[in-house]
């Protein structure tokens, strides 16, 4: 059983978590861009082709509520400059059995981050057993 909550790979990210991402990455999607992201894009002077990327970029947090993934925040290399990552926040929902992730928006993140400005009192941190 995965508790409700924010996880982040930074803190903590049990197998059951891990699953539940891989489970959930593995069905087919339909990803939508929101204006929010495109300005965004457009602040950093990103490509504006590159946000269906964000679904393939490697998991680094996620949200979960009552057992089923809400909401991922994934890093993809910079197509800016070395050293750099990008930072996408999607929000997932489950519609008429489908699948749909909104890309809400993008930041820049050094490669080199050591996560100091991770709120880890909004993460869980810990396992707990239902009973």
């Amino acid at each position: 059983m995965v508790n409700n909550g924010v996880y982040n790979k930074a803190i903590y990210w049990p197998k059951e978590v891990r699953k539940m991402v891989k489970r959930t990455l593995e069905r087919e999607c339909t990803i939508y861009p929101t204006q929010h992201m495109y300005d965004r894009l457009e602040n950093y002077d990103l490509p504006m082709d590159i946000w269906h990327e964000f679904m393939d970029g490697e998991v680094i947090e996620c949200e979960v509520k009552d057992m089923v993934l809400t909401k991922i925040v994934t890093r993809t290399p910079s197509s800016r400059w070395a050293g750099e990552t990008n930072c996408a926040a999607i929000v997932l929902e489950e519609r008429y059995g489908k699948l749909i992730a909104r890309v809400t928006t993008v930041w820049i993140n050094n490669s080199d981050d050591n996560h100091a400005t991770i709120q880890r009192d909004r993460c869980v941190t810990t396992f707990v057993r239902a009973n």
